[in-house]
């Protein structure tokens, strides 16, 4: 991962606001999370999920995430969810992708002209289907390290009523011992039991694809979910 990582804690353990913490954490490059290549696990474990269009992808929480371009250049329609407008102007800045700017729904929209790929200026929790409609595919990288517990139940809920009858849901999440003491301060752990509270067994078939140590020194394990 790339990014200031001190300034990182400093900015979590001062700002309790999230707008005002990941404005910052923006602003200051301090994203741990952000990558400038595809993820590993999108590259080699989505051959067989008949991403083509016209398909349609749902990336919460996006920033300014290389899978975006990734999604659009495969020709599926393309929506991202952000809150900070930062991370989306610099998105198309550094693809060199032309880029309009409107209002739907009250929203700031960020989209290209052929309005296939969207990101939404917005708190995730804010949209609704009449915003974005639903969607085959979701891609959720580490999204729900941002859900405070009070609110996980609404983010999963919300995603349920996104998603199309038929769908692929390829989630990304951490596990590890908390490093501080407040349970909603960024990152928040996402444990097995946790993810099929969330979605179980009566809504998706959930399958554990991947798991990994990722950091030797630390209990942290990385999962992929389909």
């Amino acid at each position: 991962m790339d990014g200031n990582c001190d300034q990182f804690f400093s900015a979590i353990y001062t700002k309790s606001d999230n707008k005002t913490l990941y404005d910052t954490l923006w602003s200051t490059d301090a994203t741990p999370w952000e990558t400038s290549e595809l993820n590993h696990f999108l590259r080699d474990y989505s051959s067989g999920l008949d991403l083509c269009p016209p398909k349609r992808v749902l990336v919460p929480f996006c920033g300014n995430a290389f899978e975006l371009k990734w999604f659009y250049e495969k020709g599926l329609e393309v929506v991202g969810v952000e809150l900070i407008e930062i991370p989306v102007r610099k998105f198309f800045t550094q693809h060199k992708l032309a880029f309009e700017v409107k209002e739907l729904h009250g929203k700031k929209v960020y989209e290209t002209p052929d309005k296939r790929l969207k990101i939404y200026v917005s708190d995730f929790l804010d949209i609704t289907t009449d915003d974005v409609g639903k969607f085959d595919v979701v891609w959720d990288r580490f999204a729900q390290l941002a859900v405070k517990l009070n609110e996980r139940e609404k983010y999963s809920n919300l995603l349920k009523t996104l998603c199309k009858e038929k769908f692929v849901y390829l989630m990304c999440t951490l596990q590890f011992e908390q490093i501080h003491d407040d349970p909603d301060q960024i990152p928040i752990s996402v444990s097995h039991e946790e993810s099929r509270k969330m979605y179980g067994d009566d809504w998706c078939n959930m399958k554990l694809i991947f798991q990994k140590n990722i950091i030797e020194d630390y209990s942290i394990s990385q999962r992929l979910w389909a």
